[in-house]
């Protein structure tokens, strides 16, 4: 796992923790992690586990060029 954490360069963990489930409820989060991606106009264009995005970084440059995701 820390070769892995260092080959993503991840070189810093933020923990959350919500005493209040309302958010999670409210945003249909089922697990963690949990990613949501954005697009200009406010559209939340994916929920869910990060893995099942092959490339995020790509997805959060054609967000902010205002391009849909592939």
């Amino acid at each position: 796992m820390q070769a892995h954490v260092v080959k993503k360069g991840w070189v810093s963990v933020e923990n959350y923790i919500v005493t209040d489930q309302k958010p999670g409820q409210q945003y249909e989060i089922a697990g963690i992690p949990h990613v949501m991606l954005v697009d200009k106009h406010g559209k939340v264009v994916f929920k869910g586990h990060p893995a099942h995005r092959t490339d995020l970084a790509a997805d959060l440059s054609r967000l902010w060029q205002g391009l849909p995701l592939e």
